[in-house]
């Protein structure tokens, strides 16, 4: 059964409690809202053999969340239209298996690879386009590269977090710039969901949904920390919110710089 992901959280939970589905498959964003309705309303008659997970970033808190409503297991795929399904999340913990069967990635930084444990541009060649060839294409992310084989045993390269889309960068008035999530936004586990805008070169805005669970402190220390990354030239603010609209796809744009957006992959 498909669920339009445009529907309104209440009536996407209404319909998967009628149909009562094994396993749920979406955005994690809207899948997010969805648990979080499910959480406040204590609706614990969906069980799913899993959820699956893709198309934009998954943090923490919405795994957490997530996994809460639904007493199920989070799995994160990760895939593009040029690329097809790039990599998969191991059943055994967060890293990624790279489908190397179907695909060659390069992580790229600096124009050289990157070493385990660091991030760069992902360069994928798609095995399996026979009739419009991919070869060393930038799909525009920001990955992580990770062991050459999984603690798993399995033998595949690895990616050990999805960090975003490299086009999405912050250019700032001393001539820096800088990918946003450097700022750590999205491992916050008291954050559920966020947008950080670039209202102006010298003003950048967090529009966030936070937990109950915040405390103060942990408000100001983030706060803190990106204030140091930015410098004193660029002000910065985090706006509380309820919601967080999505695109017209129904994806969540975590992201919202004032650069130019160039050539680049697109999300599935």
């Amino acid at each position: 059964k498909r669920v339009s992901c445009l529907l309104p959280p209440t009536e996407i939970l209404r319909q998967l409690r009628e149909f009562r589905p094994s396993s749920i498959n979406g955005f994690p964003g809207v899948i997010a809202q969805v648990a979080q309705l499910a959480l406040e309303i204590g609706c614990t008659d969906l069980r799913p053999e899993y959820v699956g997970v893709g198309g934009e970033v998954l943090t923490p808190a919405m795994r957490k969340n997530i996994g809460e409503a639904f007493g199920a297991p989070v799995y994160d795929v990760y895939a593009s239209h040029e690329l097809g399904v790039t990599a998969y999340q191991c059943r055994n913990g967060p890293t990624y298996h790279v489908r190397d069967d179907a695909v060659v990635i390069e992580i790229l930084a600096d124009g050289g690879p990157v070493a385990v444990g660091q991030s760069g541009e992902l360069i994928g060649t798609n095995l399996n386009a026979f009739t419009m060839p991919f070869i060393r294409y930038v799909i525009g992310d920001v990955v992580t590269r990770g062991p050459d084989c999984c603690t798993c045993g399995a033998t595949s390269p690895t990616i050990t977090a999805i960090e975003g889309r490299a086009l999405d960068y912050f250019r700032l008035p001393d001539g820096r710039t800088l990918h946003p999530f450097s700022f750590n936004l999205g491992l916050t586990p008291w954050i559920r969901n966020f947008s950080m805008v670039q209202e102006r070169s010298d003003l950048i805005t967090a529009y966030v949904v936070a937990s109950s669970e915040r405390t103060g402190d942990q408000v100001s220390e983030l706060e803190h920390s990106v204030r140091r990354v930015l410098g004193p030239r660029v002000s910065f603010r985090m706006q509380f919110v309820d919601t967080i609209s999505p695109a017209p796809s129904g994806k969540f744009r975590p992201y919202r710089g004032l650069a130019p957006q160039g050539s680049g992959g697109t999300d599935t």
